[in-house]
């Protein structure tokens, strides 16, 4: 997988396992460093996965955040990581360093309080995640690192 570790004026990516490297970089690569400077806009969206899944029964579904970030210099960058209200920071911080950030589901209108959103934001996705999937065209669920993911990556 990756980790991502975001500062005042950077994130930094790091691929810890060679496939990863090899999808997400150029080979022999396994971190990149973007200053928010570098980054023009910032789309937070929303992707569903199933956990537990077999040929007999259904898994437990959950909902990730997707960040697909578009450099000045029309670079993609895709990550996916856990839903956590705390996220909205990170976006806040990107924000001051004048990244045009997109909420495009709206989940941080509608779930204005950490609260707020660690109480009602699986049941509300349970409730009407279908619509948003077919709305934005995201993934209901992803399974694996799909095409279309990898795709993103490989864009600019």
């Amino acid at each position: 997988m990756y980790d991502v570790n975001f500062t005042e004026q950077e994130m930094k990516i790091t691929a810890h396992l060679e496939d990863y490297e090899q999808i997400l970089f150029e080979n022999g690569v396994h971190e990149i460093v973007v200053p928010y400077a570098e980054i023009e806009q910032a789309t937070l969206s929303i992707c569903s996965r199933v956990w537990g899944m077999s040929l007999i029964m259904v898994g437990h579904k959950i909902y990730n955040f997707d960040l697909q970030i578009r450099t000045r210099d029309w670079k993609k960058i895709h990550l996916e990581f856990m839903a956590f209200y705390e996220w909205k920071e990170v976006l806040e911080r990107m924000k001051r360093n004048n990244v045009n950030i997109i909420d495009q589901c709206g989940i941080y209108k509608e779930f204005s309080s950490k609260e707020d959103f660690n109480k009602n934001f699986h049941a509300s996705m349970e409730d009407r995640f279908e619509q948003l999937a077919r709305q934005y065209d995201l993934d209901d669920p992803r399974v694996g690192y799909n095409e279309k993911l990898q795709s993103m990556w490989k864009e600019g």
